[in-house]
């Protein structure tokens, strides 16, 4: 059966060839019926040959649809980056997954109402490679204290730029030395009340959460709702106990 699907035209063409033959040896003394059926023969086989030509142009446009996907594929930029805790600091590390190298033009560390810090510029990232690279970062605050930080990596190769971001929770001792990171973000993540400004008890489920772009479409959904609800303050986004008791459950450790 895959035979015949990929050499219909030829199979069909011997057929032609075979019944006009047939049709020849039998009315070759009829020379005007002879001529009809030569007539009706060649414009099937023309008909065919034109079926032929069309079925190898569309062959030829899939292959070379095929050779531009393949193309694509092999000079795109796949970089997976993560954030780990090292002597407790900060570590990022890259991995070019491409068959292509890429240069990492910069690192950006982003906190809230902070400047973004800025690391390592251009690093070049072989192909199939690994690298890791200390952000000489320490947060402040008190003990157990939980700090939400995003790192963005831009990239670049012949063909292709690439930014990606991704946010984390980072934990501190008294000594503001970091002692774990976890991606996305955890822990308590106040909001406030737009109609009646009020601040406390009203905390946002982050659950999900990998951006701070991600994080602010969030905060404005859940403070349009309790801002309509006021002063009931009701959302679907309200952090509740369930929602702290599973936390505590999950480690999400990018290592």
């Amino acid at each position: 059966m895959k035979w015949l699907k990929h050499n219909w035209s030829f199979l069909t063409l011997g057929v032609i060839v075979v019944i006009a033959l047939v049709f020849f040896l039998a009315f070759w003394t009829d020379s005007n019926r002879l001529a009809s059926l030569g007539s009706l023969f060649g414009f099937i086989i023309a008909a065919l040959l034109v079926a032929i030509t069309i079925v190898y142009v569309r062959t030829n446009q899939k292959s070379l649809e095929l050779l531009q996907e393949q193309w694509e594929f092999q000079n795109e930029v796949r970089v997976k980056f993560g954030l780990r805790e090292w002597r407790e600091a900060l570590q990022v590390w890259i991995v070019n997954y491409g068959s292509r190298d890429v240069v990492v033009t910069k690192i950006l560390l982003e906190r809230p109402e902070n400047k973004p810090l800025t690391f390592h510029k251009n690093i070049v990232v072989r192909a199939g490679e690994k690298k890791r690279y200390d952000l000489p970062y320490h947060g402040s605050g008190n003990l157990e204290m939980q700090q939400h930080v995003q790192v963005r990596l831009f990239c670049e190769s012949a063909k292709q730029n690439f930014e990606e971001a991704q946010a984390y929770t980072l934990f501190l001792t008294d000594r503001s030395a970091i002692y774990k990171v976890r991606k996305g973000l955890h822990g308590l993540y106040g909001i406030h009340c737009p109609k009646c400004k009020r601040f406390e008890g009203m905390m946002m489920i982050t659950d999900g959460l990998t951006t701070f772009s991600e994080a602010e479409e969030r905060q404005k959904e859940m403070e349009a709702e309790v801002s309509a609800s006021c002063p009931e303050h009701s959302s679907r986004w309200m952090l509740t106990m369930e929602h702290v008791e599973r936390e505590a459950t999950v480690e999400d450790v990018d290592a």
